[in-house]
């Protein structure tokens, strides 16, 4: 558009702020490469811009045909790395400031190569009056030490009087420049600094690297700053490993998934992960809670690779993959839980929800379950009777029985029904001082079309009419089979 155009004048501002924070982001491309141009005045700049001007003056784009190179370091001419840029392949960018620097490479096994790599780079913004005006800036002693001065000012206006008290972007500038310049050790006031900026929108990566490795406050927080510094390419595991701690001591999780994988993917300590998974598995099991399919696949893993979780991990993973698809390798491990569960008749309904291959491998389809979930930590009951087509509920009374919890505060009850019986059930709980029934629920076992085993067999014969033919042949082909099986499989 051009220059003397209304539409132009109007979108001025914003397009000039809009390449600003672009530039302290120290990004580069061919179309910032034009608004730098147009838009960068260099009597207007302020010193952390000049300085993102310098890095962007001196960027490169790199690329190497070389496998699995994880990172690019930059060593100055004395050997000490200066700079470790995350290799995302061609494209990656990176500042390189010397003609005596140097260029090393590490692979995702950890090994270091330097002349061995082949490599190209492109340089991505000569300016030649930028780059002069950079290099007499920084050549400026007295500049330097004037810049210096002023933040310091800053830095103890705001000690003395507060925060409020300063402007905004110059103690930003100041923070930076501190933070940039010192030690890399932890200063409460420069923290708590950088984290007041931070929540006003003040931040660039030398703040954010310092948030990320020092930062300790509530998780909402921690949490954006670790979607910040991700979108900056810094290493988050620190961060995330405090912030799946906290979470888990405080027992208060939520939208922690991305964070959990991102830091499951780079080496999680195995105890931190282990704990995750177990909470996050008793949370879905006892309280229904929505979990991202993703953490299953996680926890799927680690019986691939054969640790050691425990058992409310499994029925996590039983109920889960009940109604989900389970990939192939895991199939065989989940066959494996069930069956142990159903050994130790430690059965719930969800079990009920898989394919009857599975089911009758384990005995199940035949039976019933009802569960009841205690709601205070009392003694719970369950009263139930079976009808039939042949009895009435006058004739039927209630049996109780005082069950045991099966995992702990769900108790279970497990149910052998034939054709058309009906079964009629309540729970009661009830301690010193409280007593909270169900209300009566009912279940009817109606004709299924399994032929196969002796449950279904019976059941078949049962669904015909007495007076069939077809239903006394099977009854004596029923006999048969009984007696021909007492005689083969006797026990000894």
């Amino acid at each position: 558009e051009e220059e003397s155009s209304s539409i132009f004048s109007e979108y001025f501002n914003q397009m000039e702020k809009f390449a600003l924070e672009q530039l302290l982001k120290r990004r580069i491309d061919e179309r910032l490469r034009i608004i730098y141009k147009r838009f960068c005045h260099e009597e207007l700049l302020t010193v952390d811009q000049i300085h993102a001007l310098n890095d962007i003056c001196h960027a490169y784009s790199i690329n190497t045909t070389a496998p699995d190179i994880l990172d690019v370091m930059i060593l100055d001419g004395h050997g000490d790395i200066i700079d470790k840029v995350r290799y995302s392949g061609p494209g990656t960018v990176i500042f390189v400031h010397d003609s005596t620097s140097r260029i090393i490479w590490e692979s995702k096994s950890g090994r270091i190569y330097a002349d061995s790599i082949p490599y190209e780079t492109k340089r991505l913004f000569y300016e030649p009056h930028f780059i002069e005006f950079c290099k007499h800036y920084l050549d400026t002693t007295h500049q330097g030490i004037s810049e210096s001065i002023q933040e310091e000012e800053v830095i103890q206006t705001v000690r003395d009087q507060g925060f409020a008290s300063a402007n905004p972007e110059a103690v930003f500038q100041a923070c930076s420049r501190r933070i940039s310049d010192g030690d890399g050790s932890e200063d409460p006031f420069l923290l708590d600094l950088a984290f007041k900026l931070f929540e006003q929108g003040f931040y660039n990566k030398t703040t954010l690297s310092y948030l990320n490795a020092y930062y300790f406050g509530s998780s909402y927080h921690m949490k954006l700053i670790w979607h910040k510094a991700r979108q900056q390419d810094l290493p988050t595991e620190g961060l995330a490993e405090r912030i799946i701690t906290q979470m888990l001591f405080s027992e208060n999780m939520f939208d922690e998934v991305d964070i959990f994988r991102n830091y499951e993917s780079k080496g999680a300590y195995f105890r931190l992960k282990q704990a995750y998974l177990v909470y996050v598995a008793h949370q879905y099991f006892i309280n229904d809670r929505l979990v991202d399919p993703v953490v299953f696949e996680m926890m799927g893993r680690e019986f691939v690779y054969e640790e050691n979780l425990p058992d409310i991990c499994k029925l996590a993973l039983l109920r889960f993959y009940s109604t989900h698809t389970p990939a192939t390798e895991i199939r065989e491990i989940l066959k494996g839980f069930l069956q142990d569960f159903c050994e130790k008749r430690n059965i719930y309904p969800s079990f009920l929800k898989f394919p009857e291959q599975w089911k009758n491998e384990v005995c199940l389809d035949d039976k019933t379950v009802v569960e009841y979930q205690s709601r205070f930590g009392g003694k719970v009951k369950i009263h139930y009777r079976v009808l039939t087509s042949e009895t009435s509920r006058k004739d039927t009374e209630f049996k109780s029985e005082v069950l045991i919890p099966a995992y702990a505060n769900i108790y279970v009850r497990v149910f052998i029904l034939f054709y058309r019986e009906t079964l009629e059930y309540y729970f009661e709980e009830f301690d010193d001082e409280r007593v909270v029934k169900t209300p009566r629920t009912q279940y009817r076992l109606e004709k299924q079309g399994n032929t196969y085993g002796k449950y279904h067999r019976l059941n078949n014969m049962l669904s015909m009419p007495a007076s069939s033919r077809l239903r006394a042949e099977d009854i004596k082909q029923y006999d048969v089979e009984l007696k021909l099986s007492d005689e083969i499989f006797r026990a000894y």
